[in-house]
C-alpha cells in the first residue's frame, strides 16, 4: 500500500501545472515538488495481448482487452512508488494465448491491465476494471477484446468494444476478414487512451497476424487462421502515468 492520498475535486481553477511528469514504462519513486500538494493524475494499465489461432481446425485467435484508466484529483503525500503496466505479448506459436497487460500504480492508486486473448474462444473477454484501493470512485473500464471467428466456415472475429467512457471516443475496429473457409481473428478492445489492434485475416492457404494496440492500454488483435497456417496475436500497448502538479 502506498502513502495516503485524499480526494479534493474542483480545486484547480484556471491554474496551469507547475510541472508535468510522464511515465510510459518502468518503475521507480516519484518525488513531488511539495508534499501534500495539489495534483491531477492519469493512470492507464497495459493492454492485453491477442491469441494465436489453431491450424487445421482452423480457429482464429481471440483479441486482448483494453485496460482500465483512472483520473485522480487531490493531494499527494510522501514519495509514492510507481509502476507502469507493460502491454501483454501476443501468442506466437500454434494455439498459444496472449498474456495479460500489467497494472499501473502510483501509491495506492491502481488502473488494472487488460485481459489476455485466448486461443479459439469465440466469446469476448472482459475489459480491464479499475482497482478501488483507497480511491472512492470508479475509473473508466477498458473495452472488451473481440472473440475469434468460429472453427472453419470462414467466420469473422467479433469487433472489440469501446471503453465505457467517453462513448464518443472512437469507433471500434472490425474483426479480421475471412475467406476460403478460414476464420479471422477478433479485434482488440479500446482503452480510454488507445485503439485496439485489428484482427488478422484467414484464407485457404495463408493467415495474417493481429496488429498491436495503438496509444496506451489498448488490446492486441487476435491472429487469423487457415487450414495450413496461423497468424500471431498482436501485442497490447503499454500503460501511462501523467502527474500534473499545482503547488500547495
Amino acid at each position: 500500500m502506498g502513502p495516503a492520498m485524499t480526494l479534493a475535486s474542483n480545486f484547480f481553477g484556471s491554474a496551469k501545472p507547475l510541472r508535468t511528469t510522464t511515465y510510459t514504462s518502468g518503475t521507480g519513486t516519484f518525488t513531488p515538488l511539495v508534499s501534500g500538494g495539489r495534483v491531477r493524475v492519469i493512470l492507464v494499465g497495459g493492454g492485453g495481448g491477442g491469441g494465436r489461432g489453431i491450424v487445421a481446425t482452423p480457429t482464429a485467435g481471440q483479441a486482448g482487452s483494453g485496460a482500465a484508466s483512472l483520473l485522480f484529483e487531490g493531494r499527494l503525500y510522501g514519495t509514492p512508488a510507481y509502476a507502469v503496466g507493460a502491454g501483454g505479448t501476443g501468442g506466437a506459436s500454434n494455439g498459444a494465448s496472449g498474456t495479460a497487460g500489467g497494472d499501473t500504480t502510483l501509491g495506492s492508486l491502481v488502473a488494472s491491465g487488460g485481459a489476455l486473448g485466448n486461443t479459439g474462444s469465440s466469446a469476448r473477454n472482459t475489459g480491464g476494471l479499475t482497482g478501488e484501493a483507497t480511491y472512492p470512485s470508479p475509473g473508466i473500464p477498458g473495452g472488451s477484446g473481440g472473440g475469434a471467428g468460429g472453427s472453419g466456415g470462414g467466420n469473422v472475429g467479433a469487433a472489440g468494444s469501446r471503453a465505457g467512457y467517453p462513448t464518443t471516443l472512437k469507433a471500434s475496429t472490425a474483426g479480421g476478414a475471412a475467406g476460403g473457409g478460414a476464420p479471422g481473428g477478433g479485434s482488440g478492445g479500446d482503452s480510454a487512451y488507445g485503439a485496439g489492434g485489428a484482427g488478422g485475416t484467414g484464407s485457404g492457404t495463408t493467415a495474417t497476424a493481429g496488429t498491436a494496440g495503438a496509444g496506451y492500454g489498448a488490446g492486441g488483435g487476435g491472429g487469423g487462421a487457415g487450414p495450413t497456417a496461423t497468424g500471431n496475436g498482436g501485442a497490447g500497448s503499454g500503460g501511462l502515468i501523467v502527474i500534473e502538479e499545482f503547488g500547495a
